[in-house]
């Protein structure tokens, strides 16, 4: 079975190359971590915390105003993570749902790459209505920023960054300038700057998308000093992560969203003109790409291995893998508008 090669290199990165030792060390350090808690910024390695603390006090936090929200009464139909919402601007942001994966998935805004994926064309009305859902989530939450909220945890801020970023694309494709948006993106990266996902004993996929977000921002705002150091520390992690074609969180579904994330860099790489990023992106892309291909059964469906994410659904994630552009629900659509 296809499946056969992964398993294979899973023995192999146990039992070969020290594997077995770091699968027990990592889990002693992980105890040790969860005993003496620090703050992420201290876990960061000393080589680059000096040039991250740099940038970050260059930057500036920016006085963002909105004194009242246009009267907008749509309503869109959303996918959390395991239920489905209606969203408008009158939408209770703090509400708990039962599985906490749902309120991450709120605060993600999936939503907006969920509407772009479809076939259809956007309109004026459909860009307005995610600017307008966006002020919404700004006014009630801003204040939120240095607690501990779920809404603002590294992850989930790198995949709202990545996903407002999109509607940033579509707006300047229509001549749409937002100095809303251009300080709501600089406001979140500074903040992200200070809680990369460094922890005491490595790192997970969750630092690459950290790293993705700070890099295609980058891309997008001519930024060189956040270009070069997440360029080069996405890449040094990757070289890390990924093992005899395989990632090192040992699940089918993360490794087809990580090749997700590279693809997302390599779009917005080659949109910027900056080849010596796309071409060593792709060179992962590829990789991940070919081994992937066998998490696919002979009846094309996927086989799970390991963990599940909340993020994406494989059947739209295996469309990139198997150059599948059929269906209304698709990343390339997505791509084609942006």
């Amino acid at each position: 079975m296809r499946n056969q090669s992964e398993s294979i290199y899973l023995i192999k990165y146990i039992f070969f190359k020290g594997g077995l030792f770091k699968f027990i060390g990592f889990n002693i350090k992980k105890i040790l971590f969860k005993i003496f808690y620090k703050k992420p910024r201290n876990n960061y390695p000393r080589n680059i915390q000096d040039d991250i603390d740099k940038i970050f006090n260059r930057m500036q936090y920016l006085d963002i105003e909105i004194h009242s929200l246009k009267n907008n009464k749509t309503t869109r139909k959303i996918k959390l993570a395991s239920r489905y919402i209606e969203l408008s601007t009158s939408i209770d942001w703090d509400i708990k749902y039962d599985d906490y994966e749902d309120y991450e998935a709120l605060h993600r805004f999936r939503w907006i790459r969920d509407i772009c994926s479809k076939k259809n064309n956007l309109s004026i009305d459909d860009i307005n209505f995610i600017e307008i859902i966006v002020m919404s989530w700004y006014i009630y939450n801003k204040s939120k920023m240095e607690s501990p909220d779920l809404s603002w945890c590294s992850h989930t801020l790198s995949e709202r960054i990545c996903n407002i970023i999109v509607l940033k694309e579509l707006m300047k494709k229509r001549q749409i300038s937002s100095d809303f948006i251009d300080k709501l993106l600089n406001n979140f990266i500074k903040n992200l700057l200070t809680k990369l996902e460094y922890y005491p004993y490595g790192f997970g996929n969750h630092l690459i998308n950290n790293m993705r977000s700070i890099l295609i921002y980058s891309l997008v705002y001519k930024n060189s000093d956040l270009e070069k150091i997440s360029f080069k520390l996405i890449k040094n992690t990757l070289d890390e992560f990924i093992f005899n074609s395989y990632t090192l969180d040992q699940s089918s579904h993360y490794q087809i969203l990580l090749y997700y994330w590279l693809y997302d860099i390599s779009h917005f790489s080659n949109k910027y003109s900056r080849s010596q990023i796309s071409t060593v992106i792709n060179q992962y892309v590829k990789i991940l790409g070919k081994s992937s291909l066998n998490f696919i059964s002979k009846n094309n469906h996927m086989i799970y291995f390991g963990d599940i994410s909340p993020d994406y659904s494989p059947n739209y994630l295996l469309k990139l893998i198997t150059n599948d552009y059929s269906g209304d629900y698709n990343p390339y659509n997505l791509y084609n508008k942006i």
